[in-house]
């Protein structure tokens, strides 16, 4: 009981820096944001759900009656939920991309929720206000007049734009939630040889072979002549797309790992990917060609006939 206690108290402890971090530091705590929810999904594996859900109540009324009702409910759907997902998702052998695209959806809709409720003149104004504050912090910074002039005239568009691609936006930073969170929970659990785990490896893991057809599927809906579908093709599209360079990234892990590739040249490419973000496109053409030519042979091959 002693030690349940003290794991439940060092995974609330964690989970709660993590999680206010990014309050704290802002942009540069995002990311540390993203493995908010390891801490709570591991003490879920090893303790049981109802240690997790005990120690996810204590947070929530902490922030409840110390920052308010909006750090309760974002900690609740941005932590407590996806940690609860990830727990349950290692005991239970669910496949990984299906723990992380329900822990994604969960937080997309409750973060768009809060900012329909949070705005009272909508979410599109928001994002023009966000935009014209861009632009203006470009100026500052002492870019070209004529850019900041061609960006002004194109602020409309822009606002469309990113208002129409919003549910992408918010898909993309569940499935880094998700993902961040799953690895290092799955990676930490692992090491110490943890029990009641499922057998998972990042580096042989794949999507589904059939969810090509969904990627199709979006593909085909950004060109139907209605815009309402077309944009939500376009949304369709770009969230099968972080799916596939997760895929992507896999098999460059994988075929590193495999041909013992210094950690310093793997470390060097991925900083490089960071850096040049137009490098990503790369890690969706190689998950999609994994597809069909399965360059780890990491799926059952077919038996040979009978002779």
């Amino acid at each position: 009981m002693t030690g349940t206690l003290l794991a439940a108290a060092a995974s609330l402890a964690f989970a709660l820096v993590l999680f206010t971090a990014v309050r704290l530091l802002g942009f540069f705590g995002m990311p540390l944001g993203l493995f908010a929810p390891a801490p709570l999904a591991i003490l879920c594996v090893r303790h049981g759900q109802a240690a997790m859900l005990l120690s996810a109540a204590l947070a929530v009324a902490g922030l409840w009656g110390g920052q308010g009702p909006e750090a309760a409910a974002a900690f609740t759907f941005a932590v407590a939920v996806p940690a609860y997902l990830i727990g349950r998702g290692l005991k239970a052998a669910w496949p990984p991309e299906v723990v992380v695209a329900v822990s994604a959806a969960v937080v997309s809709v409750a973060t768009y929720a809060a900012l329909r409720m949070a705005l009272p003149d909508g979410i599109r104004p928001w994002v023009a206000d966000l935009v014209t504050r861009t632009i203006d912090l470009y100026a500052a910074q002492g870019v070209p007049a004529d850019t900041v002039a061609m960006l002004r005239d194109r602020a409309e568009p822009f606002t469309d734009l990113f208002f129409h691609l919003l549910p992408l936006v918010l898909m993309a930073s569940g499935l880094a939630l998700g993902t961040a969170s799953l690895l290092s929970a799955w990676g930490w659990l692992a090491r110490r040889k943890a029990e009641g785990i499922a057998p998972f490896s990042p580096l042989t893991w794949h999507l589904p072979d059939t969810w090509i057809w969904g990627l199709i599927a979006a593909g085909v809906l950004t060109l139907v002549p209605h815009e309402g579908a077309r944009i939500a093709g376009q949304n369709a599209l770009g969230v099968m797309a972080i799916a596939y360079s997760i895929q992507g990234w896999a098999v460059v892990a994988g075929i590193f790992h495999n041909r013992k590739v210094h950690a310093l040249v793997q470390g060097a490419f991925y900083a490089v990917m960071i850096l040049w973000p137009p490098l990503a496109a790369a890690l969706v053409l190689i998950g999609l060609m994994d597809v069909w030519t399965d360059l780890r042979r990491v799926r059952p091959q077919p038996e040979p006939p009978d002779q």
